[in-house]
Formats: structure tokens, C-alpha cells, sequence
């Protein structure tokens, strides 16, 4: 049997608060920053946060599935149309047909995967920077932690971190 909450109020008000964790975060905020401005430790804020990932999680995976079945249903509508002219030989009907398969294997993940081949500009190797905000990487190790991520924020284009 279902737990009946005593305190509706506080559900909601829990609710909001991770929301709120959220948006913070897609903002750039640190779990610690995030949980000072809500009133709760950077643990409770990890959790907020990870909270509503999994749900949105959640949703994309089910709004894919849905979408997916949908597709399906319309490849077997198509099919059956084609079916007539497949019969009777149609070429172009035919390679019509071998389409949609393909696009069924594909939608459905039925293929092997493929192997992806990365390449710079024109076809050329690909080019990595080899400093970072002027600093080479055997400097950037030698850095403590904090400049660090001071470092790598600015680089990202980054708010700074609060402390």
C-alpha cells in the first residue's frame, strides 16, 4: 500500500527546490554554490540535480520508444502499399522496398556497428591544440587543482566557480 504523505507541502516544496537545483546548474554553478543559495548541503544538491537528469532521462527514453513504434507502423503501412507492384515486379517499387528495410535495421539498431574514420580539414590529420591559455600541459600539471579548473573553466567559457 502507497505511503500517504503527511506533508504534501513539503513534496512540492521539495520539488521546486530541485528544479531549481537544476537550473542553477545548467547555469554553471557548483554543487556547493548551488546548495548554500538553496539552503541544503552540496550532497542534497547532487542529488536534486541527478534527480532530475534521471527523470529527463526517463522521458527521452520512452518519447524514443513511442517514436520508434510509430515509425514502425508507418514502414508496415508503406509496406503493404508497395506490396502489389513488388509482386508484379516493379524495379523502381522494388528498390523502394529495400529502402525501407534498411530504414526498419536502422531505426531498430539491427545493423553491425560501423566503423567511423575522423579526419582534420581537407582529409588531413587532426590538429590539437597544444597549450590551453598559454600554458603548455607539462605546466598545466604543475598547477594545483584549483588554477586548474580556474583554467579549464576560462578555457570553456565558463562562470567562475564560486568558492
Amino acid at each position: 500500500m502507497p505511503r500517504k504523505d503527511a506533508n504534501p507541502g513539503r513534496s512540492e516544496a521539495a520539488a521546486e527546490r530541485r528544479e531549481q537545483a537544476f537550473r542553477l546548474r545548467k547555469l554553471g554553478w557548483s554543487f556547493g554554490a548551488i546548495g548554500r543559495r538553496l539552503g541544503v548541503s552540496h550532497v542534497r544538491a547532487f542529488r536534486d540535480v541527478s534527480s532530475i537528469l534521471k527523470e529527463l532521462a526517463t522521458q527521452t527514453m520512452d518519447a524514443a520508444k513511442e517514436l520508434r513504434q510509430l515509425e514502425s507502423e508507418r514502414l508496415d503501412v508503406l509496406r503493404r502499399r508497395l506490396l502489389p507492384k513488388i509482386k508484379a515486379g516493379d524495379p523502381n517499387t522494388i528498390q523502394a522496398a529495400i529502402r525501407a528495410v534498411q530504414r526498419r535495421c536502422n531505426l531498430f539498431g539491427l545493423d553491425g556497428p560501423k566503423q567511423v574514420e575522423h579526419a582534420g580539414k581537407g582529409g588531413g590529420p587532426i590538429k590539437f591544440r597544444e597549450t590551453v591559455g598559454g600554458v603548455t600541459l607539462d605546466q598545466f600539471k604543475a598547477l594545483p587543482t584549483a588554477e586548474r579548473v580556474a583554467l579549464l573553466r576560462g578555457a570553456m567559457g565558463l562562470p567562475e566557480a564560486d568558492a
